[in-house]
């Protein structure tokens, strides 16, 4: 008899354990979201000091910067200065959309499947926003912008999903 209880709390414990996909997503989330909420504060600053560089670079005459080179940076300053513009709205949705991704989260990571679509408006709250305000600029930052800015979103989304499975509640 107690043999079977034994047995009956093993398989309990192992019910209850998040597996493994699960668990590394969740935590991949926490260390993203939480980068997002810790850089939030200076993004400003660094918005500002971008621009402060790329003007210093194209008002002092260099031979070395070709004029495809400088017309390129003209169009980083209109993208700054966009961005710049922008900055309340697209920070507040990046910094809700951090919080909701954790929620989210925490939610999945307690089996509840309504931390998926919690989790899904954290992630696409700030990808709208940023497209209405900065329009076809969201698209001009190259390739790892895209990357981080929609494939790797999209990733997380089709992964959580596959995932939706283990989650009961």
């Amino acid at each position: 008899m107690e043999h079977q209880d034994f047995m009956n709390e093993v398989n309990a414990m192992n019910e209850n354990k998040l597996p493994k996909a699960l668990n590394v997503l969740t935590i991949l989330t926490f260390i993203g979201s939480g980068l997002t909420l810790l850089f939030a504060p200076v993004t400003s600053w660094f918005l500002n000091f971008s621009k402060k560089m790329i003007e210093q670079v194209t008002q002092t005459p260099n031979p070395k910067i070709t004029s495809s080179e400088l017309l390129e940076m003209e169009e980083s300053k209109r993208i700054i200065d966009i961005s710049i513009t922008n900055l309340p709205l697209t920070l507040t949705a990046s910094v809700v959309g951090a919080i909701a991704c954790i929620i989210g989260a925490i939610m999945m990571r307690k089996r509840k499947k309504d931390g998926l679509p919690v989790y899904i408006l954290g992630v696409v709250l700030p990808i709208i926003v940023s497209i209405i305000l900065l329009k076809s600029y969201f698209f001009k930052g190259g390739f790892w912008a895209l990357f981080i800015g929609l494939i790797f979103p999209l990733l997380f989304i089709i992964l959580y999903s596959v995932q939706r499975k283990h989650l009961t509640k």
